[in-house]
């Protein structure tokens, strides 16, 4: 078997792990799972708590990804998050609480998040350079189809409250393959250098410490620690400063003009908008079928689109065209036309604006993120951003379901536009540039003032 298709299938089984993750707590499966486990009211507060566990894990498992995958190396940190993500799922379909089933969603969440970072990790010095930017875009891909799988399954299954398990099926067969696949997966050259130079480097620690014998040697290696403490400090206030401003509201408002369109809130709530959209006891499945569909086809079409047009002509169109649709949401949100008109253009717009979503900003957010910022603050400045990201991303999902909706499609179109106006004048194009091209446009160097030399005569003076 050649080792691209193995690649291929770790990619999808990630990716579809992740997408069902996604997609397993939606409104059609709350309602089920309340008729089976210890009856409780789907409200819009549990229906709000419950959605955003996911996000909660994601969250922590962002944060948890470099320190775990340095500890224990990428192909094993894959293994380990499979298997803790397999326990979830399994454990999921027993019926208990909804506090049970939320904290498996967050247990869940966080080991698919580190999955989805560690695979492109691991395989990208694998795989040919002219087939990089393919894979790249095969978890995005994946997810979208992981949860356009889940939502065919829960369609078939909503009849039937105590079939509710079926749902994480999908998840569960997902994590299994993934680790059957990983014993033909070789760990990165990386990560195969970088053990034995920690083992090293902890040795030297070990004697260095062993060493020191005397007081002045503790004195010496306090004064060392308090020196690195405060380089940190400065290294931190330097980038609050006036020569990285751009970068930092790039970083600040990239992440917020993703999550803050409402792009979960409206795959995860889709059953909720569309329910009375079709004549069939299961209209609202329908409608979340149909979105999850478009979303999945989004995604493929995206493809030629980021080669053809440049990144940051394509990300202003795609949030343009997203604002566009917000608004047009919006004002049918006030339902003053026949019901009817009215479900029918709420799906037509919101298939469209999951069209433009896909095509730019879905598409290009982690591309524009990893090369607009300087290497000597590219690490901070990615956090701030996939911070940001998460922060407006939870804060959204949680707010959709608990305020009117008009209120949710005038505060994604209200976060979009302030994004929009600052990124309009500090995001610069990048492609066909050298990241020192970049470098030049994003940092506001201090002029250097030429000192001349003094003349003899100037000289003899003094």
């Amino acid at each position: 078997m050649s080792y691209n298709i193995i690649i291929f299938l770790v990619y999808l089984c990630g990716g579809l792990a992740r997408g069902t993750a996604l997609n397993n707590l939606n409104v059609v499966l709350m309602n089920m799972y309340s008729h089976v486990a210890a009856k409780f009211a789907v409200t819009s507060q549990i229906i709000a708590l419950l959605s955003i566990s996911v996000l909660c894990g994601s969250i922590m498992g962002t944060f948890s990804a470099t320190p775990i995958i340095l500890r224990f190396g990428r192909k094993n940190s894959i293994l380990y998050m499979a298997l803790i993500s397999l326990l979830s799922s399994v454990t999921s379909m027993i019926p208990v609480h909804y506090v049970y089933l939320g904290v498996n969603k967050i247990i869940t969440g966080f080991s698919t998040s580190i999955i989805m970072t560690a695979i492109p990790m691991l395989f990208s010095e694998f795989v040919a350079p002219n087939l990089r930017g393919v894979f790249g875009s095969f978890m995005n891909l994946f997810i979208c189809v992981g949860v356009l799988i889940s939502s065919i399954i829960q369609f078939y299954i909503a009849p039937h409250d105590k079939l509710f398990y079926i749902s994480f099926v999908p998840g569960t067969v997902s994590s299994v393959l993934l680790i059957v696949l990983l014993f033909w997966v070789k760990e990165s050259n990386t990560q195969k250098h970088a053990t034995p130079l920690n083992e090293n480097k902890n040795k030297i620690l070990e004697e260095q410490n062993n060493s020191l014998q005397n007081e002045e040697d503790v004195d010496q290696t306090k004064q060392l620690k308090i020196n690195t403490e405060k380089q940190n400090i400065e290294q931190i206030e330097s980038i609050f400063s006036r020569k990285y401003r751009k970068c930092l509201l790039v970083a600040l408002t990239l992440g917020p003009a993703l999550a803050g369109s409402g792009m979960n809130a409206v795959i995860q709530y889709a059953s909720q908008t569309f329910a009375s959209s079709f004549n069939s006891p299961y209209s609202g499945t329908i409608g979340f079928i149909i979105v999850a569909s478009v979303n999945t086809i989004a995604a493929i079409v995206a493809t030629p689109f980021i080669r053809l047009i440049r990144r940051r002509l394509l990300w202003f169109i795609s949030l343009l065209g997203c604002m566009i649709c917000q608004s047009g949401l919006l004002i049918l949100s006030f339902d003053f036309m026949d019901q009817k008109l009215n479900n029918k253009l709420k799906l037509i717009l919101t298939i469209v604006f999951i069209l433009f979503y896909q095509m730019g900003i879905s598409s290009l957010y982690l591309a524009i993120l990893s090369e607009v910022f300087p290497l000597e603050v590219k690490t901070k400045m990615m956090n701030f951003g996939m911070v940001m990201f998460w922060l407006t991303l939870i804060t959204t999902t949680l707010l959709f379901p608990l305020i009117p909706r008009w209120c949710s499609y005038l505060l994604f179109l209200s976060i979009q536009t302030i994004c929009f106006i600052i990124l309009f004048k500090y995001l610069p194009e990048t492609t066909g540039k050298t990241l020192q091209e970049i470098r030049k446009i994003m940092v506001d160097e201090e002029p250097k003032v030429e000192i001349k030399p003094a003349t003899n005569a100037e000289a003899l003076l003094e």
